[in-house]
């Protein structure tokens, strides 16, 4: 970038705010007891498996999601706790790609509504930002007059098809 003319002026890491989220599976999805739209999840998140209530209608059971476990920080400040929901206890909580401080625009398969499904299975416990968070990275360049714009769009493009 720099020999194309350009200069990285700041440089932001999306959803570094994110903290105590890690990879989970659904094992096990049930009915509520008392309310028709949402669902009572056990969650295998590596050290245990957990319950989770949510009202999340995209999800299946064998599903790997982002888990926020009590104590986690989400985006806009957001912290998560142990709580009871329709008399149904819920220890964390499923995340969506904008509920982790990141865009669909950056993760083109995450669901319009509802929450962000691995593609793959990922190591059980793991913290998500080794997967989520290290592909957005938000830069901020100056373009010096004599730069030929196509330059720069040529790498930002090779960088987008990178794995």
């Amino acid at each position: 970038m720099t020999m194309a003319g350009t200069k990285v002026e700041t440089y932001e890491e999306l959803g570094k705010e994110i903290t105590n989220v890690v990879v989970g599976k659904i094992l096990q999805i049930e009915a509520h007891p008392d309310a028709d739209k949402l669902v009572v999840t056990k969650v295998d998140v590596g050290s245990e498996v957990i319950q989770i209530v949510t009202g999340a209608n995209n999800i299946s059971e064998g599903d790997y999601i982002p888990v926020a476990l009590p104590g986690a920080e989400l985006a806009q400040g957001l912290k998560i706790k142990k709580g009871k929901l329709r008399g149904v206890e819920s220890n964390g909580m499923m995340c969506s790609v904008e509920e982790l401080g990141l865009s669909r625009e950056d993760f083109a398969e995450a669901p319009e509504h509802g929450i962000y499904l691995f593609d793959e299975p990922k190591e059980l416990g793991s913290d998500v930002n080794l997967f989520l968070v290290w592909e957005t990275l938000l830069l901020n360049m100056r373009l010096r007059p004599i730069v030929q714009i196509h330059l720069v769009l040529s790498v930002l493009l090779v960088k987008r098809q990178l794995p």
